[in-house]
């Protein structure tokens, strides 16, 4: 039996950017009391440079696993199609990523964006 399919009961969208000389972790989507799920994650980048962003597993203790890494090249989302990263770092077949209740997918840009640029993303997933 495999786990890669659940209702969800609730969609959740999540939008934000990570701006120029910023390094930090940035939560996407988070799980709710039942557990959630990560579907599609769409990166664009603006900077002069390609970026490689991480992507974080945070389960509700804090406790840390990278997922895998994603390179954004430089005018992803803007002069060339964005970068969908789940399917990117997922084996074939896969279509998501189950969270237990209260996890949390965060990104983190592994080399600061330059300038007044930044790497702009839009999750989708939803609350069981």
């Amino acid at each position: 039996m495999s786990l890669q399919r659940f209702d969800e009961q609730t969609a959740t969208i999540s939008v934000g950017q990570i701006p120029a000389g910023d390094t930090s972790a940035y939560n996407t989507i988070s799980a709710g009391l039942k557990g959630g799920r990560l579907d599609q994650l769409y990166l664009s980048n603006n900077d002069v440079i390609g970026h490689v962003i991480q992507l974080i597993l945070n389960d509700e203790f804090g406790h840390l696993a990278v997922l895998g890494m994603v390179n954004v090249p430089s005018g992803a989302g803007y002069t060339a199609a964005s970068v969908e990263a789940v399917s990117s770092i997922q084996p074939t077949g896969e279509d998501g990523f189950v969270l237990q209740n209260a996890a949390v997918v965060q990104i983190q840009c592994l080399v600061a964006v330059t300038l007044t640029n930044q790497i702009d993303w839009v999750a989708f997933g939803g609350q069981f």
